[in-house]
């Protein structure tokens, strides 16, 4: 039996991560249509957080997990730590009175407790008790109808609110005026584009950066200088190489020699990281390591895919795909200024169906939409376990470039 797991980040209000909420495939029913869902549900809770590198899926941050009637009553969430999941209680359990006093037990154990896709009635009220966050589908119910809600629950709960299926940053401001705390959807992954804007010129060394290590003929004399010119740069080249990730037997403390340790793919691979990491300084931490996750998934997924790409400008692709978010720049315009070959602005630009088709597929998973992974794979005639494991080996990827990046 497979496991058919994404997570979706939830932001606060000042756009940092607090957690993931892990999204089974369909619900369960259509990737295991032989067995029950609550013990596919209950496989894929054991598989996440009681096997080896579990922790590897969250990255050491807070779970939301959906948990049906079954497994509420069953107390499963006792097999899990207190602090590392929020219990998402499904729409239609019902306030029954096993439902109620299983509850009453996750909450005298210290366990938070969401309802999700809340749509207000009174016969929730049981349930409401024992509630720490209501989620609300910002696509489903209009602000006013939200505002309403919230202002009622208020006067005799104290709770925080979540909101899902925020798309845009005029979504994300409302939300927060009308009191959410906590915010899932992929809205700061969206551009603010703003008229006229250019590359500031404070980032002029990181872009020569790129301009180099994009060279077919890399010049690493010109490299190591443009390196040494900034100080940040230097030290977290330095952390990198010397950090337990490659676990090396002596301390290397100068520039050259770290070159020269790393090799070509990776010196190229740790200054286009560094340099999205630059480029997006002010922009939330998500969207980096979003940015860093389609590297990781792009590179592994072109060969099965058939890419005219090679592994390195997959990388560079995946990793930029979201520089228009980073920068507040059109893409077009910042290809303009972006010292990229032209195969790689053709990609980013998605004037061929090459890097588009991965795209595509990538950002399937991001947003667990389990059916045009599906009718994908079988497009381009891919394995799509296959392609579940590459995402889970991407996360596991991009999480740990971003703790030596950070």
């Amino acid at each position: 039996m497979e496991t058919y797991v994404a997570r979706q980040p939830i932001l606060d209000r000042a756009k940092k991560t607090i957690g993931y909420e892990l999204l089974f495939r369909d619900g369960i029913k259509n990737a295991f249509p032989d067995i029950n869902g609550d013990v596919a549900t209950f496989r894929i809770i054991v598989d996440s957080f009681l096997s080896p590198g579990s922790e590897n899926l969250t990255g050491g941050k807070t779970a939301f997990i959906n948990f049906t009637h079954n497994l509420i009553v069953s107390n499963s969430a006792s097999f899990l730590k207190k602090e590392d999941i929020v219990i998402e209680v499904l729409e239609d359990v019902l306030p029954k009175e096993e439902i109620i006093q299983s509850l009453t037990k996750m909450k005298r154990d210290g366990y938070k407790i969401a309802l999700d896709d809340f749509i207000y009635d009174d016969t929730l009220l049981p349930l409401i008790e024992f509630a720490d966050i209501i989620k609300f589908d910002i696509s489903l119910l209009d602000f006013g109808e939200i505002k309403e809600t919230i202002q009622h629950l208020n006067k005799k709960f104290k709770l925080e609110y979540l909101a899902e299926r925020v798309e845009t940053i005029e979504e994300f401001e409302q939300s927060k005026k009308l009191g959410f705390s906590y915010f899932q959807g992929y809205f700061f992954q969206r551009p603010e584009i703003i008229q006229n804007k250019t590359i500031p010129a404070s980032k002029e060394n990181i872009i020569n950066l790129v301009g180099e290590a994009s060279k077919s003929d890399i010049n690493f004399d010109r490299l190591q200088s443009l390196i040494k010119m900034d100080l940040g740069l230097s030290i977290r080249l330095l952390k990198l190489i010397n950090s337990a990730y490659y676990k090396r037997a002596q301390e290397i403390d100068d520039i050259k020699n770290a070159i020269v340790a790393l090799g070509e793919e990776k010196i190229i691979r740790f200054i286009m990281m560094v340099a999205a990491t630059e480029i997006a300084k002010g922009k939330p931490y998500e969207l980096i390591k979003n940015s860093i996750l389609r590297a990781c998934m792009a590179e592994l997924v072109g060969p099965i895919m058939k890419s005219k790409y090679s592994g390195n400008e997959l990388f560079t692709l995946g990793l930029f795909s979201n520089a228009d978010a980073m920068l507040g720049i059109s893409m077009k315009n910042l290809m303009d200024e972006m010292p990229f070959t032209a195969k790689i602005k053709q990609g980013l630009l998605r004037k061929e169906n090459d890097f588009s088709s991965i795209v595509k597929l990538i950002s399937s998973f991001e947003k667990a939409d389990w059916v045009n992974i599906e009718n994908t794979c079988k497009t381009l005639q891919i394995n799509e376990n296959q392609i579940q494991n590459i995402y889970m080996d991407a996360v596991k990827t991009a999480d740990s470039f971003f703790t030596h990046l950070a």
